[in-house]
């Protein structure tokens, strides 16, 4: 840039001519418009080596039923390290074949039950033999007390015969009387007879007929209420056999979603393995672990150490770039030391949830963003030496010179307020 303006001005003095001035001016202004700088936040780190070194743990609490595994095997990526029994997968199994049977027993005593109602609506009724063991798990069949009611009602019909061929008997004697008195009322009539008994044999002849009508409407009231109650009967029969197969139904439904789900725990169960996530070594078996050990959630299992790990670059930056930074921002590294001199770029890897505290001096905190630099350009990650300190500048965004020094002299101005 100072050699561009250095040119600038020699030719400047030499040609001194307003159109050549103006020219110059363009240019300048051209390139102080479109031509764009990085804005950087700058930060230390260090080169170092990549966590090569992984504790597997156990994802759950089961037994172990199958580990060949001893401290310096060799391992490959997607191999099996061990395989487990899922005690939560199997006791949620358990208690779905638990459940699955329970359902299977209620279905069969439901089905029974209903067998039994409809045994009711049968003329006459058809005997089913009743499953004694299931009765005494599930308590008592509701057919028995319908049973009772369909008893009292057939009792009731019987009965009601019987008073109809009585009320038949009681309306031909009392015709028969009625029939007397007329014929005593026309002798009574002929022969002469006094007022008083003509209207006293009348009076008994309507009380006759006022009998035999209450008579028989007392035994069509009877024959009416019989007859609701067979139908009312008729209707809780029927409500209560289609309430029986609907609970069958929710039942038949329950069961075919806990096998599908049963299933599911099978596989799971079967399926419990845990597999290497990179080439390398075993390191350490932890507890002296073997087939048939129990291990609880999240227990160490076994320690590898990774093969042909890469290089990582631990940098931190003082809080106050932290707006600045983000996973994936590209990052300007310079080496700078004596054993290796170099200049290249990476990437943002992680940035620590929380700042922590470095350099306390004089009382005075300064506070600083932990942050992992990785995916390295124009050199490899093998040929960077561990250990040497480097000076990283993480690119925020491009502006051009104009608006930077518009926001440098913003900042500049101070206005004080009398």
């Amino acid at each position: 840039m100072k050699k561009i303006i250095n040119n600038i001005y020699n030719k400047t003095k030499k040609h001194r001519s307003p159109f050549f001035m103006v020219t110059v001016t363009m240019i300048v202004l051209l390139y102080i418009i479109f031509s764009e700088i990085d804005i950087v936040s700058p930060g230390q780190g260090v080169i170092t080596g990549g966590n090569d070194k992984v504790v597997i743990k156990s994802p759950s609490s089961g037994f172990i039923n199958s580990f060949n595994l001893q401290e310096g095997d060799q391992i490959e990526k997607g191999m099996i390290l061990f395989s487990y029994t899922n005690l939560d997968y199997t006791y949620k199994g358990i208690t779905l074949k638990d459940l699955i049977a329970f359902n299977n027993k209620k279905i069969k005593f439901l089905q029974q039950d209903s067998k039994l109602l409809e045994s009711l609506l049968a003329t006459p009724s058809i005997p089913i033999e009743i499953d004694k063991e299931a009765t005494s798990e599930f308590g008592t069949f509701s057919y028995y007390s319908f049973r009772e009611e369909n008893d009292a009602l057939q009792m009731e019909e019987q009965s009601l015969q019987e008073k109809e061929n009585l009320l038949n008997e009681e309306v031909k004697l009392r015709e028969k009387q009625i029939t007397h008195l007329q014929r005593k009322d026309d002798l009574l009539r002929k022969g002469g007879a006094s007022d008083i008994d003509v209207l006293t044999n009348t009076a008994d002849i309507e009380r006759q007929k006022t009998d035999l009508i209450n008579v028989k409407i007392n035994f069509l009231t009877l024959k009416s209420d019989i007859s609701n109650a067979k139908s009312n009967f008729k209707v809780k029969l029927y409500e209560q056999i289609h309430s029986i197969r609907d609970k069958i139904s929710e039942l038949e439904r329950s069961n075919i979603e806990n096998r599908g789900e049963l299933e599911l725990m099978d596989d799971k169960v079967s399926t419990n393995s845990v597999t290497s996530p990179f080439s390398g070594r075993v390191l350490k078996i932890e507890n002296n672990l073997k087939e048939g050990s129990f291990i609880e959630q999240y227990q160490p299992i076994v320690t590898v150490k990774q093969d042909n790990i890469g290089r990582v670059i631990e940098a931190k930056f003082d809080t106050k770039y932290r707006p600045y930074l983000y996973e994936g921002a590209d990052v300007k590294i310079s080496v700078n030391s004596t054993a290796f001199k170099k200049n290249f770029t990476g990437k943002i890897s992680k940035i620590s949830a929380d700042s922590f505290v470095a350099n306390t001096q004089n009382n005075n905190e300064q506070r600083y963003y932990s942050v992992t630099i990785d995916t390295f350009e124009d050199v490899a990650p093998t040929l960077l030496p561990e250990g040497i300190e480097v000076n990283v500048f993480a690119i925020s965004k491009k502006v051009t010179i104009f608006e930077y020094m518009i926001a440098t002299l913003k900042s500049n101005i101070v206005f004080n307020v009398w």
